[in-house]
């Protein structure tokens, strides 16, 4: 989701860049077409700058949500700290957006010197935006309970910057391969959770509350049992 959401924000920060490009350097598209003469400039600029306000907080929401759910949550059979490696690769994506943010806020900056008046409000919404981003890389930092993974009697959860969840409704069958642990579903649906997730102190105890959680919820449900493999069996 928080992908999409990227990718989204990226496209409309090109064309509005692009946009108050043209309007500061009175550039035109062709001998046809001037925007310097285009109607409710400062609206439509101002109008890319919320709608861009409003994607980042769908992703802050998501964010916070899924930190607190995971502090907040008391009713795993198992749980502990994701790996300190997970945590900084999630440090290097909220990195990236920090030093992505900085150099659009000192473009804006150079365009303001033209035409403050299309860039302040995206200054301002940008603004926002890396001062949460810079708040919550300190949290990563930090760790603390919202980082974790754990195991409930329906399913696997964890988060590192965003919430993952594997739930056990329709699930076929777990196996290691490589440095994944593949939860198959029906209709070959295949959901990966990475192994560099679980700290390596973790991983025996993980793979035995999970084998445990799945035979039991086979056992209690009448069901027929969750097909694990021997490299899942053999986790270390």
């Amino acid at each position: 989701m928080n992908k999409v959401i990227n990718v989204f924000s990226g496209v409309i920060l090109a064309i509005y860049c692009a946009l108050v490009m043209t309007l500061a350097f009175d550039l035109s598209l062709s001998s046809m077409v001037n925007l310097k003469a285009l109607p409710f400039k400062f609206e439509i600029c101002t109008g890319f700058a919320i709608l861009i306000f409003l994607l980042g907080l769908l992703r802050i929401k998501r964010k916070w949500q899924g930190a607190n759910d995971m502090r907040n949550f008391k009713n795993f059979v198992f749980a502990t700290p994701v790996s300190r490696s997970s945590l900084n690769l999630s440090l290097v994506y909220a990195g990236a957006e920090i030093v992505f943010m900085g150099f659009l806020l000192y473009f804006l900056y150079l365009i303001s010197t033209l035409t403050f008046e299309y860039v302040m409000v995206m200054i301002g919404a940008i603004l926002i935006l890396l001062f949460e981003s810079l708040f919550f890389s300190f949290l990563i930092l930090k760790g603390g309970n919202s980082f974790r993974i754990g195991i409930n009697k329906s399913a696997v959860a964890y988060f590192n910057r965003e919430m993952h969840i594997f739930y056990f409704t329709g699930l076929k069958r777990v196996e290691l391969h490589q440095d994944m642990i593949n939860f198959q579903y029906k209709e070959d649906l295949n959901l990966l959770l990475p192994i560099e997730v679980i700290r390596k102190e973790d991983r025996v105890a993980f793979r035995e509350a999970l084998i445990n959680v799945l035979n039991e919820r086979s056992t209690r449900k009448k069901g027929r049992l969750i097909y694990i493999d021997d490299a899942f069996r053999k986790l270390e």
